[in-house]
This record gives C-alpha cells, structure tokens and sequence, in this order.
C-alpha cells in the first residue's frame, strides 16, 4: 500500500505547494474517521487517492455532533449535511457497531431507546459488575443521576461579550458532586478521571470558580480524582469514569417565575446529537445537574426526566 508523503522540496513549484501525493500508487482502502463531523469538501479530499476498486470505509456517528457550521446561510444550504449522512440516506449498506464498552449498563438505557431504537448492548468489560465505583455506595451517588437543581441563569458574566451563559447554583453544585467523587476515590487509594461539562464556555469558567478552591485547600483531591472542563463539543470523542453535566438553562437574573414565563428558550440543549454526546462519555458515572422545570419545556429533555423519575434516580 502506498503512503502519503509530501512533495520533495525539488518537485517543480505547483500552485497548492504542500498538497501531498502517492509516491506509488493510490491507496486500494481509504478509512475516514469520524466521517459525521467531516462537512462534504473535506471528506471528498482523501478519495482523490483511492484506487478505481479500492474500498471506501466511513466510520462515524450521524446520532452525535454534526459538522460545525458557523454561518448560517451556510446551515441553511445544507453545507452541514455530511457525506456521511448523504450516502446513508441514499441507501448506501451501513453497519451499526451495537456493543458498547466504555459505559454503566445503566447510562446507557436512555441514550439506547432514544437515539439508536434500543439496539446498544453493553459488551464484556461494561457489565454491572466491572462497572463498580467507590462512591457507588454513598446516597444518591449511583451510575445514572439527575440533580433537580433550581438555580437562575446569568448572561456574560465575564463581560466577554459573548452570548453565553452560566448559573452559579449549577456550578456550586457540581463542585459537591465532584468532591463527592474525589473523596471517595481517595479513601479507596483509587485514581480517577471526572469530566465536568456543559454547553456554555461562560459556565465551563464558573465551573472552574467553584471547583478550583476546593483542590488548592485539599490538594490531594485532584491527585486522586483528575478533573477536566470543557464544552460538550470539546469533549466529543473522550471519555472519563465519571461525568457531571451543567446543563445551565433556568430562568434569567431577575425573571419572576410564572406559569408560561420568558426567556426560558434552552438554546443548546435542544440539539439532541449534542444531549447525546454528554450522555455518552461516563465509563461508571454520569451525573445530569439541571432544572427539571425549564429543561422539560423540549420533548426530548421531558423524556429524559420522565425516564428518570421512572427509574427512582431523579433527585
């Protein structure tokens, strides 16, 4: 098989100078990862080196994030309709890997019923008994959570001039949740890794204003329990042993709470392949701190919720 190298700096010039090329021969298999992100030009670039008979295999997600697509316009022309998704609508045979071997049985129910029509199994490595966590045994601690946390929404706190939002009840919250986690891997001498994300960079610093002073006065805190911020979108393709989602969305600074009141519009969160990343990346845990109240308003935050409280882990 040939390789990819680039073009020896005695080539003659040509006008895209660092465009690699075969230096035998074309590829007879071409392997795109992540093939569902990929917005069409870029994923038609590595074609260009596959053989008349070679083989195309995309691997990919069509239920999680899609291409990012900033303009609008561009959304509106469909410039984020991977080639992924197109050949799969036009009836191109598609595989679905239905094991699964990173998550709790139990966190994995409701991504399964909602977003793959109940398909995913949890595979060997993944049961309920290699999926036993330190802090398991403590009230409320269990593998699949969802905190009812009524809390109220800032917008640009940090004066950025973004549009983004954060809500301090959330992130105080989450700060307990994680030092419930880190504490417990400490006394059972046991290193872990804890995700803490939201959709909101806003949030992901106030996340950091909370959490951050717990481990410079308990330093060993994060000797035992690795913590990492980030956005959803940052973390797509990551996994941790334990996640806590901010979801953020409540009633804005100074909003009274009404029965049908303003402003409650959850942005974000309406994206169900973006739900569906957090969801999917605790290994023992994955805790859901939000406000039942203004989530519940989009369908798929009301089955969620419902879910939960059918499953008695809805706090």
């Amino acid at each position: 098989m040939a390789q990819l190298v680039k073009k020896p700096s005695n080539a003659a010039p040509r006008a895209a100078d660092s465009r690699p090329y075969c230096s035998v021969q074309p590829f007879d298999v071409v392997i795109i990862d992540e093939a569902s992100q990929a917005v069409e030009p870029a994923a038609l670039i590595p074609l260009q080196w596959i053989k008349p008979d070679g083989v195309i295999i995309m691997v990919g997600d069509s239920q999680q994030l899609a291409p990012t697509v900033i303009s609008r316009s561009a959304q509106r022309a469909y410039y984020g309709y991977s080639l992924f998704e197109r050949l799969s609508d036009c009836g191109v045979p598609t595989f679905t890997l239905r094991d699964q071997y990173r998550m709790h049985p139990d966190i994995v129910k409701f991504p399964s019923e909602r977003f793959y029509r109940g398909l995913l199994r949890s595979g060997a490595g993944a049961l309920y008994e290699d999926r036993v966590a330190p802090w398991h045994s403590f009230s409320n601690c269990g593998p699949y959570q969802f905190f009812n946390v009524k809390g109220q929404m800032n917008q640009d706190r940090y004066e950025t001039g973004a549009r983004s939002f954060s809500n301090s009840a959330e992130a105080e919250f989450a700060s307990y949740c994680y030092k419930k986690i880190a504490v417990s891997a400490q006394l059972h001498k046991s290193e872990v890794k804890v995700g803490i994300i939201t959709p909101y960079l806003d949030q992901v610093r106030r996340l950091r204003d909370f959490v951050e002073p717990l481990l410079k006065k308990d330093g060993a805190l994060r000797t035992w329990a690795h913590v990492t911020y980030g956005t959803v979108d940052q973390v797509q393709g990551q996994e941790f042993d334990a996640v806590i989602i901010s979801c953020v969305r409540a009633y804005p600074e100074g909003d009274k709470v009404a029965p049908d009141p303003p402003n409650t519009d959850i942005g974000f969160l309406r994206d169900e392949r973006r739900l569906n990343v957090a969801l999917t990346r605790g290994r023992y845990s994955t805790w859901i701190v939000g406000y039942a109240e203004v989530l519940k308003r989009e369908a798929v935050w009301l089955d969620l919720i419902e879910n939960a409280k059918t499953r008695n882990v809805f706090v």
